[in-house]
């Protein structure tokens, strides 16, 4: 018999603390959050979320003969979690890599295919130091607000000003790494590496094609559809260079009907994403 994915753990939890109070949803949703996030690249996560679904089970047991998560947990679920987190087998340095290569790449990949490079009539001009500045910014942003959601969730006091304070904080981490990714567009194109027309356009479809594919193959349901978003991308990187060459005019109305395209693209996304929570929450 096959072992269920941690996806389908995650998923049949979620659906069990449904039937719990609003007070021990919220316990148990904090305590779930912590788990994952607190050792999100040295842990194994079928490993924690078949635990976390085992701990659900017992929960809705509990709660059926009136006991609460605080009861059954305790007042100090931080501490527990820890204890569990100790016990949890690693994930090896090669699994480690492919994580946060995983977390890299799909912003190289946009970076790539949103104008992140440089570009002239001519050529479109690759710069290296941008990708390892935006692979740096990335990792300290995910280090702070890993670290804030580690702090501030599971907590049993002052719940709520601990929630709004920690939303603060990420606010001015996004902002911090947003100004940060400005601040990165102003790298010389001088440091670049010039790629010419036609081989421009056939790494822009090679890199959309290989993008797109990754999200549709290995992404949970909800998010294939992001492979729409990167081909809409893709092709709007293709015209641009195009255009650059010569080959077509990109007029003004084209660029509309682009943006459009784009517009409608995130709407189809946003439904789909409705459509399988609803699907999962009826099954």
């Amino acid at each position: 018999m096959s072992e269920h994915s941690a996806q389908w753990y995650r998923d049949q939890t979620n659906q069990l603390i449904q039937s719990l109070s609003k007070n021990d949803q919220q316990y148990f949703e904090d305590l779930q959050l912590y788990l994952v996030t607190k050792k999100a690249f040295s842990r194994d996560e079928l490993a924690i979320q078949k635990s976390l679904y085992t701990m659900a089970q017992d929960l809705v047991d509990a709660s059926k003969d009136g006991i609460s998560a605080s009861s059954f947990f305790g007042k100090k679920p931080k501490k527990m979690a820890d204890e569990m987190l100790t016990q949890m087998p690693k994930i090896s340095l090669r699994e480690r890599f492919e994580l946060i290569g995983i977390v890299v790449g799909i912003s190289w990949l946009y970076l790539f295919l949103s104008g992140g490079n440089g570009r002239d009539d001519q050529a479109m001009i690759l710069n290296p130091w941008k990708y390892l500045g935006v692979a740096f910014i990335e990792g300290i942003c995910l280090a702070l607000i890993l670290w804030i959601v580690n702090f501030y969730t599971v907590s049993t006091t002052h719940r709520s000003w601990k929630r709004f304070s920690a939303g603060i904080l990420m606010a001015l981490v996004f902002a911090g790494g947003a100004a940060a990714w400005i601040w990165l567009e102003e790298i010389p194109s001088q440091f670049g590496i010039k790629i010419l027309y036609p081989w421009d356009v056939g790494l822009i479809v090679l890199i959309t094609i290989l993008g797109a594919l990754y999200f549709w193959v290995k992404m949970p349901s909800e998010f294939r559809l992001i492979a729409l978003v990167t081909v809409v991308m893709g092709i709007g990187v293709i015209l641009q260079r195009l255009a650059y060459a010569g080959v077509v005019v990109y007029t003004k109305m084209g660029r509309v009907i682009f943006a459009v395209a784009v517009v409608m693209t995130i709407v189809i996304l946003v439904v789909w994403n409705i459509y399988i929570v609803r699907k999962k929450e009826s099954s």
